[in-house]
C-alpha cells in the first residue's frame, strides 16, 4: 500500500469518528448540532432519555453505516458498481502522476482498518 493511499485511509477514517463523535454529542446536547440541517431531529432523540450504553450502542451504528457508505463509494470508484457500465472514475496521486491503488481501493481499504483494529 502506497504512503499516500494509506493517509487517504487515515483521513478517512478521522472523518468518520469526528462525525459519528459530532453525531452523538448533539443527541446528548441537542444545542452542539449547530452544523445540522436536522437539529428538531436531534431534540426529539435526546427527549427519549438515552443511557451511556445507548450512545454508545448509536456510535458502534453511524461507524458501521458510515464505513458501509464509504466502501461503496470505493468499490464504485474501483468499477465494481453499476456506475461501470458509464465510465470509470480513479484517484491519482497528483505528485507520481500515477493510480492512486491498482483497482482495489475498497480491499485496501478493509485491509487498512483490520491492520489498524478498526473492523
Amino acid at each position: 500500500m502506497k504512503e499516500l493511499e494509506e493517509k487517504f485511509f487515515e483521513d478517512l477514517c478521522r472523518h468518520v469518528e469526528k462525525w459519528s463523535d459530532a453525531a452523538v454529542k448533539a443527541v446528548e446536547r441537542p444545542s452542539t448540532a449547530t452544523w445540522a440541517d436536522s437539529a428538531e431531529a436531534f431534540q426529539r432523540l435526546n427527549a427519549k432519555g438515552w443511557t451511556a450504553e445507548d450512545l454508545k450502542d448509536l456510535k458502534a451504528i453511524l461507524i458501521e453505516t458510515a464505513d458501509g457508505v464509504l466502501h461503496s463509494t470505493l468499490v464504485s470508484i474501483d468499477g465494481g458498481s453499476a456506475l461501470a457500465s458509464f465510465g470509470r472514475l480513479e484517484l491519482i496521486d497528483a505528485g507520481a502522476r500515477s493510480p492512486l491503488s491498482d483497482g482495489a481501493l475498497h480491499e485496501d481499504f478493509a485491509e487498512y482498518q483490520a491492520q489498524h483494529g478498526l473492523i
